[in-house]
């Protein structure tokens, strides 16, 4: 319980924080049993209390309860206005368990139907991050290309496959057969034994070179992915020098159906730990993470735009003539993320002001969830909305805005 003093600074530091809507992590210490005389019954001291209130929603600060014998407690100082102003307590924010502190493991799960989104314990209890809430029912899966022996499928949609990638095709194994979702490419094989395909020349596409020497220094091929109707190609990063650390991102090339590089990216092919690589929304546009909490906005198979969840920004591609900023320096951390797609919004038309047609717009939205270990060990909840708006002449352009953020600390 906290001391009368302590109560009192939290409503100074209430009262003036209340109007910016700001949150206290109050961690009360455990009472500890009172010394007793000989045979009386000894009180088991509690455990540490921790709660998180919302400033604006506190109560007011009432006064400890008064030992026999002492003088009456002084009435509470009111937080705001005459007496107390302000809601009842907030429910209290649970806490995650890292099972892995190195490496940030904890065994929570970002749950979606599509619309919203809630993280669930192994126990069966979920939260949306502000109270409890029900585990959601996942969304139906889109349905994805599937490689047939003779040809390539989605739903009822099929394609025939060339007489050479057939013959590729019968000697993989089924788990190891990819398509893009335009059917023009396939991908056979998995790792640097992998195969990348075009359907309708029916030949075998060359993989980009490594590139050998310096900070950019390339090894093997260690995944091939699909990404909308392009593919990824992702190189293990060796940078010449000191040895990189284990969960160094791997460098990625994005290649089309002729085989030509659209644009290069960090991957997490590399990561030893699992969560999310490559977040498809749907039309051509996907977000691809790097493994330490950075990722790249692809649209139909060029980098658009690059962010960071660790330390919240995005940059539109068109800003940074290098390219993808990890690739030039990339951050000694290994972040456990996952994330889903929500519901999209169609969008529409824009107008001029006298009501000339200027184009249209539509947006997307993926919910995230983030792991750091260390002295601020915690999870990270929130959402990305990324708007898209197309020109009258077909240019093309972004945006991208965090619209919420909120952390689920640790146990």
């Amino acid at each position: 319980m906290l001391t009368e003093p302590a109560r009192l600074g939290c409503a100074l530091i209430a009262a003036v924080a209340a109007p910016l809507g700001l949150m206290l992590w109050l961690r009360e210490p455990p009472v500890q049993a009172a010394p007793t005389a000989a045979g009386s019954t000894t009180t088991t001291p509690s455990a540490p209390t921790e709660r998180m209130l919302w400033l604006r929603d506190a109560p007011s600060v009432q006064a400890a309860p008064a030992a026999a014998g002492s003088p009456p407690p002084r009435p509470a100082t009111p937080l705001a206005g005459p007496g107390s102003l302000l809601a009842p307590p907030t429910t209290a924010v649970p806490c995650v368990t890292f099972s892995d502190t190195y490496t940030a493991t904890e065994d929570t799960e970002l749950v979606s139907d599509g619309e919203a989104m809630v993280v669930c314990w192994k126990s069966g209890a979920c939260h949306d991050g502000s109270s409890p809430a029900q585990r959601l029912d996942p969304p139906p899966a889109s349905p994805v290309a599937r490689v047939e022996p003779t040809q390539i499928c989605t739903a009822t949609r099929c394609d025939p496959i060339g007489p050479r990638a057939r013959a590729a095709v019968a000697h993989a194994d089924a788990d190891d057969l990819h398509a893009t979702a335009d059917h023009g490419m396939l991908v056979i094989g998995d790792g640097e034994h992998a195969q990348v395909w075009a359907r309708t020349a029916d030949r075998k596409l060359a993989l980009p070179a490594a590139h050998h020497g310096g900070y950019t220094n390339e090894d093997e091929v260690v995944a091939i992915d699909v990404l909308g109707d392009h593919v990824l190609v992702s190189r293990r990063w060796n940078p010449q020098g000191d040895p990189p650390p284990p969960w160094t991102p791997a460098r990625g090339a994005i290649l089309d159906v002729h085989g030509i590089v659209t644009g290069r990216i960090a991957t997490s092919a590399t990561r030893r730990i699992a969560g999310t690589s490559i977040l498809d929304l749907g039309d051509g546009e996907l977000v691809v993470f790097d493994g330490g909490g950075a990722f790249s906005l692809v649209v139909h198979g060029k980098p658009r735009a690059f962010g960071d969840l660790t330390e919240w920004h995005a940059v539109p591609s068109a800003g940074l003539p290098a390219g993808d900023p990890v690739l030039s320096s990339f951050k000694y951390q290994e972040i456990p993320l996952q994330a889903v797609a929500l519901k999209p919004d169609p969008g529409g038309e824009t107008t001029e002001i006298d009501g000339t047609p200027s184009g249209r717009y539509h947006t997307k939205t993926f919910g995230y969830k983030w792991c750091t270990a260390g002295s601020d060990a915690g999870c990270h909840v929130g959402e990305i909305e990324i708007g898209f708006q197309v020109g009258p002449g077909g240019e093309q352009s972004q945006w991208l805005r965090q619209t919420s953020d909120r952390m689920l600390p640790s146990c």
